[in-house]
């Protein structure tokens, strides 16, 4: 089968700038059916030029494992993953699963993504510089026939012309990784069952971003991740030639 180049929602692309210093409300969704509870993202403290580093609070001890990502590239079919299994596409900050992979994804999880959507425009509402560099993970809905979490990693505020640029979009990457992660972690813990067990995703930001997959791969390998119980190896399935 040929390679399906992009596995993205529409663009993206993040700038060699600072980091914000507002920090967003990174939500938990699911729709009433899903056992999902909002969480409330960890405020990481300030740290200012010249000053005597403080002792970590409780947020900051959850990161900082001195683990790695390590990304093992297969060829076969992406949906084919077994249940409780993170699928994870690089998203726009709009909402939009129009094109690309994206479009798929909105076909066999339609719930998911009017939840990611739902999800947008409340942030955006708020402030839209909040969402670049974050992720959404939402747990299998009811009816879906896979059961599937859905993993959205907002590395572009929008797409096609209007995408971010390269630099821009690996920098959200690399901080979209690590909330995504955050947030696997959070739904593990102390759960006996529906426990998140693989991560599987295709060559994000390689399509309709425009971003080479190696720069890609390099910055989720390099990717700052939080203690506790999450898989470490994530999948990357590519259609065969």
């Amino acid at each position: 089968m040929p390679k399906r180049k992009g596995d993205e929602m529409a663009g993206s692309e993040p700038a060699n700038a600072p980091r914000r210093s507002t920090r967003q409300r990174k939500t938990l969704e699911s729709a009433s059916e899903s056992p999902a509870s909002e969480i409330e993202a960890k405020e990481e403290p300030s740290k200012s030029a010249g000053t005597e580093p403080t002792a970590p609070t409780a947020g900051e001890s959850r990161m900082s494992s001195g683990r790695h990502l390590t990304i093992v590239e297969k060829t076969g079919d992406l949906f084919s993953a077994p249940a409780n299994t993170v699928l994870f596409h690089a998203c726009n900050c709009r909402g939009h699963w129009g094109h690309g992979i994206a479009a798929v994804f909105k076909k066999r999880y339609p719930k998911a993504d009017k939840l990611s959507n739902d999800h947008c425009n409340k942030i955006n509402k708020i402030n839209k510089d909040d969402l670049p560099g974050t992720a959404q993970l939402i747990p299998p809905q009811k009816g879906d026939k896979d059961k599937h979490f859905i993993g959205c990693l907002f590395t572009s505020k929008s797409y096609g012309k209007t995408k971010d640029k390269p630099p821009a979009i690996l920098r959200n990457t690399g901080t979209a990784i690590t909330d995504l992660m955050r947030q696997v972690v959070e739904w593990n813990e102390g759960r006996t069952e529906g426990r998140i067990k693989a991560i599987w995703t295709c060559k994000i930001n390689s399509g309709l971003f425009n971003v080479p997959w190696e720069e890609t791969k390099k910055v989720m390998e390099r990717a700052e991740l939080p203690k506790g119980d999450f898989p470490l190896e994530i999948v990357c399935m590519s259609r065969e030639e």
